[in-house]
């Protein structure tokens, strides 16, 4: 069975944060679709709830000082978010 995976970023507002694209700026947003078979006869014991965790790294341009909210949704359904902050770096003219 093949799910909808989609992770977003929000700024403090709840509107999706924006970035360049080629016509005109877009939402910064990652779809894809992930097949998982948990009835297959194969998978037994530890390999049915298997926890897999993975880090991705993104070079967007420098967010504004503020809070922002990471959100994964599954079909349609928030499954996780993380809210964190953005400070102003001091070094900075």
């Amino acid at each position: 069975m093949a799910h909808t995976c989609t992770l977003g970023l929000a700024d403090e507002t709840g509107e999706p944060v924006m970035v360049p694209a080629a016509e005109e700026e877009r939402p910064l947003r990652f779809s894809g679709r992930l097949a998982v078979n948990p009835a297959d006869p194969e998978l037994d014991g530890p390999a049915r709830s298997l926890d897999t965790p993975s880090s991705s790294a993104v070079n967007v341009h420098a967010l504004t000082p503020g809070r922002y909210t990471c959100t994964l949704e599954v079909d349609g359904r928030e499954l996780a978010s993380v809210t964190f902050g953005v400070r102003s770096d001091p070094d900075a003219g």
